[in-house]
């Protein structure tokens, strides 16, 4: 393992040594070990969110580009039967 050295502020040390007994740690280097890779796995897991939410956006977009060219294509602008009330399709009935 290597070994690096941080200089934390008084403050921020009581604070870890006060959170770090009633979470089980023994030692305030164990707390900032986890501490560190809980942030580091957090990090991550918001980028595979934010590139998961960026494909459904891009495939949503392609389904929605399909759904009107068939639309387009079927001849269905003006034609067909609407499965929507009239209210919702803004024709009289």
């Amino acid at each position: 393992m290597v070994q690096k050295t941080v200089r934390l502020p008084g403050f921020l040390v009581d604070r870890l040594e006060k959170e770090m007994r009633p979470r089980g740690y023994t030692s305030l280097s164990a707390f900032i070990r986890i501490a560190l890779q809980n942030e580091l796995d957090r990090c991550e897991t918001a980028q595979r969110t934010a590139s998961t939410m960026d494909r459904l956006a891009r495939e949503l977009q392609r389904l929605d580009t399909t759904h009107q060219a068939e639309f387009r294509f079927f001849g269905c602008a003006g034609t067909c039967d609407s499965p929507l009330p009239a209210r919702a399709t803004g024709r009289n009935p």
